[in-house]
């Protein structure tokens, strides 16, 4: 991953959206304004530390994540249903019907690249994809066997997201190996 401009991220409240490198909307978080759930904090959870939910369980690949665009507001919850609703993200479910418009969705704070442009493009290279894909979707069955394995209660759902999950993963994978193996004519 490129290194990551920390310093331009607002240590505020806010909500923020990851784009896929297909530019797609795939994950909407919000963070608060304590201490240690500010923006900074929660993207970081993701991107360095790696143990946010949706990392952790391998749904967000971060190999995939082209940047991220972000919103300052004190009313974050509002935020991020309105996120959630007009950007239909493939990580978030659910149908949230926002109560208000907090932000202008148009206009974020704030657009943090994760990688450049040429290493987005090798990125996008089918067999660099394919790679990244595979190995991903592994470590993505893992970690479901663990959590699956552990769980007592609410396993009906785990499984759910895991699914939805692995079809978002498996269509990109399946596009870069047609896209790999398609003879020009």
């Amino acid at each position: 991953m490129s290194d990551i401009n920390w310093d331009k991220v607002p240590r505020k409240g806010g909500v923020y959206c990851m784009y896929d490198l297909d530019g797609n909307p795939v994950y909407v978080g919000y963070a608060s304004e304590s201490r240690s759930r500010h923006l900074v904090a929660r993207l970081r959870e993701h991107f360095t530390q790696q143990n946010s939910s949706a990392v952790a369980h391998g749904r967000i690949d971060l190999l995939d994540v082209w940047y991220v665009e972000i919103w300052v507001t004190s009313e974050w919850e509002l935020a991020e249903d309105q996120l959630i609703a007009i950007k239909d993200p493939v990580f978030n479910r659910g149908e949230p019907v926002p109560e208000a418009e907090p932000i202008d969705i148009q206009s974020p704070d704030l657009t943090l690249s994760i990688c450049d442009d040429e290493e987005r493009e090798t990125r996008l290279k089918p067999p660099n994809r394919i790679r990244s894909k595979m190995d991903h979707i592994q470590q993505m069955v893992d970690s479901d066997q663990i959590a699956l394995d552990a769980l007592t209660q609410g396993e009906k759902k785990r499984i759910e997201s895991a699914q939805n999950a692995a079809k978002y993963h498996l269509s990109i994978l399946e596009s870069a190996i047609e896209s790999h193996y398609t003879v020009s004519e």
